[in-house]
């Protein structure tokens, strides 16, 4: 867990201040899928850091070599007694004397009783889900030799280190691969194992050269899974470390390998063939973990700033509040900036694009449901697992399944995930929805009222509320006066939030000279637009951009406004105006979706969908008013608060989603719903076309890369045209060597465009 903008190298996996999920395994004698193996030469009480890193991994079918290396310290062979007792999974190997790294490496490689070696220091840590995602990596990258991840540099150095594999050629002028990998352990034996003679330093670079020589490579895992332990200075211990050793090594291999630098560095390839797809079902293991509390599976599309994505982790915060255990997997590429919220409430995190192939998500989803023995999956906002769901439903028919739709987006697939919901609503056992309003748009369209619930999102009160004192240090801070009006613009800078109306709207309050200041909240494709609209209209004394911006920071900026602007031009009720609301300031937004059940006219104003120029023109003058009214303003904030505080509390909404898991629950096992034959040919026959339409629509933007065979020539038609007549012919002579020969030769000249001879 490890927030990349602001690292805190002391929450490292084995902190107290980390979340726990019930990792142990429901059996122990399941066999191992992977061999984990250590190096242990006097170590002394850091290992048991190591030890915690590894007992508390969410794959849990390993076994764990630790290769005694002759150590000679009395507490560390005492921590190594230990670990003999410890777990049946673990075996302590001993050496007679120190022989090094290398050799320590190999007798676990030798040692191992399983497929795949996760080489692991004796002082470093593993994040939890580290052994778990690599393992999936060369379960679904075949062509790949091995995997490793990003690594935080952690003790007397504090670093990040995002090179790898990656790098590819890179690593020949340096090692830039971090040693704490997984790898394939037939690659390992192809290699010939690490080179025992090398004592002091750079073994894992002369191994990832004759790797490389040999035309094997390995990819990262783009997350930083690894936790590698620095000292002062690592020359102390490995002579190798040194300028000139390094020089010296890079020379050799320039010598040894010479074609490593002539352009034949393996370069293994991520691309896949959309039309040949060899789908597997089966889980390389089925890890099954031991159960205390009920455990929901949410599928989300990314881990980003944004409204639905606020929603999953208030939702997972309460859940986790009320004793349930959570697993979260993400479908759509992303850098997923919020990655570390979620693994702030679970370990348990998967961001599958990271480490999956797209046709290893079906059998990703059913082992995770499978191995956390889940009571209940909660489909939000992703598309690609609405797609899923029909294999789902079939492979899981007493496992309950939800989905949580936000709002309706006409101008997107016909209404967007509302209509998704419809279309698949066969396979789901309830749809919660925002609002009433969203309820009775489903209903219209034909799905059973009984089938849908409301659960409005609400806000945590307690963290969202006004502090006077909070409110002047962040206005002085900001250079705003406390006559000055400050106006809250946030969200993701797409279509959606109308920038180009709040842009317009600005520029209408700035002609009037109005005393405010407008925070911009977020970034999007839209950003240089209003940049540029900002500049082009000098209003830079009025607008101010913030980018994105973390939670803690949009509290204290919420608590220092008196407006929260949101222009949507669509919405089902928009979670920022929850938290502009429990923070005692007023809401100005667009009257679409349910925005209406929470906004009222004594705590808000909303306005009505037009052009563009005349919302700009009608929210103008809504904030307006608002400016030049203090009084208003403040008693609209005030009964905001009041409003939310009573019907829309964070607790509520927990209670209430918990509510609908377990009614879920109870609808899968007395009325359960199932696709029927009729329906399942529709839905196969609906993402054969939308894949068809892809595939053409991708040709028009590649063309002659999909599906393209240039015509064949005449001369092929000819010779296709004279076999068929001449088929008695050469039926009777085809295993004769003449006639072979002589159908080579046709076809050589009349297909090939070759030669007789």
């Amino acid at each position: 867990m490890l927030n990349s903008k602001n690292p805190d190298y002391s929450n490292t996996p084995i902190c107290n201040q980390r979340p726990r999920f019930l990792y142990k395994p429901l059996d122990r004698q399941s066999d191992p899928v992977v061999s984990i193996v250590t190096p242990f030469f006097n170590t002394g009480r850091l290992f048991k850091e190591t030890v915690q890193s590894v007992m508390q991994q969410s794959l849990q079918q390993w076994e764990w070599l630790i290769i005694n290396d002759g150590s000679m310290d009395e507490v560390s062979k005492h921590i190594l007694a230990d670990c003999r007792k410890l777990d049946p999974r673990i075996r302590v190997i001993d050496h007679s004397e120190n022989r090094g790294l290398s050799a320590a490496r190999n007798t676990g490689a030798q040692e191992a009783r399983t497929s795949y070696l996760l080489y692991l220091d004796s002082d470093d840590l593993l994040e939890p889900t580290a052994a778990e995602k690599w393992l999936w990596f060369l379960e679904s990258w075949s062509r790949f030799s091995f995997v490793g991840g990003y690594s935080i540099g952690f003790g007397a150095h504090k670093f990040l280190w995002t090179s790898g594999f990656q790098n590819q050629e890179d690593n020949l002028d340096r090692n830039l691969i971090n040693h704490i990998i997984m790898i394939r352990k037939e690659v390992v034996q192809a290699v010939g194992g690490y080179n025992d003679s090398m004592r002091h330093g750079l073994e894992d670079w002369d191994f990832w050269v004759r790797a490389a020589n040999q035309g094997y490579w390995g990819d990262s895992v783009h997350e930083f899974l690894h936790w590698y332990r620095t000292r002062p200075s690592h020359t102390d211990r490995w002579e190798g470390l040194h300028e000139h050793q390094l020089m010296e090594k890079r020379n050799e291999f320039r010598q040894r390998y010479p074609q490593l630098w002539e352009g034949k560095f393996p370069r293994i390839s991520k691309d896949v063939d959309i039309n040949i797809i060899s789908m597997r079902e089966d889980a390389p293991c089925l890890n099954r973990l031991q159960k205390e509390k009920r455990r929901l599976l949410i599928i989300a599309p990314w881990l980003v700033t944004g409204g639905a994505e606020k929603f999953n982790l208030d939702l997972m915060r309460q859940l986790s509040k009320l004793g349930w255990e959570l697993t979260i997997a993400s479908t759509k590429a992303s850098d997923n900036p919020w990655q570390h919220e979620y693994e702030a409430i679970t370990p348990d995190v998967f961001p599958m694009h990271n480490f999956l192939e797209w046709k290893d998500y079906p059998r990703f989803l059913s082992y995770l449901i499978q191995s956390r023995q889940v009571d209940a999956v909660l489909l939000s906002a992703s598309q690609e697992t609405y797609r899923l769901l029909p294999y789902l439903r079939n492979r899981f028919p007493k496992v309950p399944i939800l989905d949580y739709v936000h709002f309706i987006t006409p101008e997107w697939m016909d209404g967007g995930f509302p209509k998704l919901s419809m279309l698949f609503n066969s396979s789901l056992d309830l749809s919660v929805v925002t609002s009433n309003q969203l309820k009775n748009w489903m209903v219209e369209k034909g799905v059973r009222a009984d089938r849908i619930e409301v659960c409005t999102a609400n806000v945590d009160t307690g963290a969202w509320y006004p502090d006077k004192q909070k409110r002047t240090e962040i206005r002085k801070e900001l250079g705003v006066t406390d006559s000055d009006v400050l106006i809250l613009y946030a969200g993701r800078l797409e279509k959606q939030k109308q920038p180009r109306v709040f842009a317009k709207t600005m520029n209408l309050l700035a002609q009037n000279h109005l005393p405010f200041l407008s925070l911009v909240l977020g970034d999007g494709s839209y950003m240089c637009w209003l940049k540029e609209y900002t500049t082009k209209h000098q209003l830079g004394d009025y607008v101010r951009f913030l980018g994105e911006t973390s939670q803690a920071r949009v509290q204290d900026l919420m608590k220092a406004g008196d407006i929260i602007f949101l222009p949507s031009e669509n919405e089902g009720i928009a979670l920022t105006i929850y938290e502009g609301m429990a923070s005692g300031i007023v809401p100005v937004g667009a009257d679409v979706g349910g925005q209406k059940e929470l906004v009222v006219p004594d705590c808000g104003i909303l306005v009505q969908r037009s052009t563009e120029d005349q919302e700009a023109e009608d929210y103008a003058e809504v904030l307006m008013d608002l400016i030049l009214n203090p009084e208003k303003r403040k008693k609209m904030g005030r009964n905001s608060r009041k409003r939310v505080v009573a019907q829309f509390n964070l607790d509520i909404m927990g209670k209430r989603m918990e509510s609908l898991l377990i009614k879920a629950g109870n609808m899968r096992l007395k009325t359960p719903q199932q696709p029927g034959k009729n329906e399942l040919n529709s839905l196969l026959a609906r993402q054969a076309v939308e894949y068809m339409r892809a595939v053409g629509e991708l040709a028009k933007l590649k063309p002659y890369t999909i599906d393209y065979m240039p015509p064949a020539p005449a001369s092929t038609y000819f010779y296709f045209t004279m076999r068929r007549l001449a088929l008695p012919v050469v039926q009777k002579f085809r295993q004769q060597k003449w006639f072979l020969f002589l159908k080579s030769r046709v076809k050589s000249l009349f297909i090939r465009g070759g030669k007789w001879f």
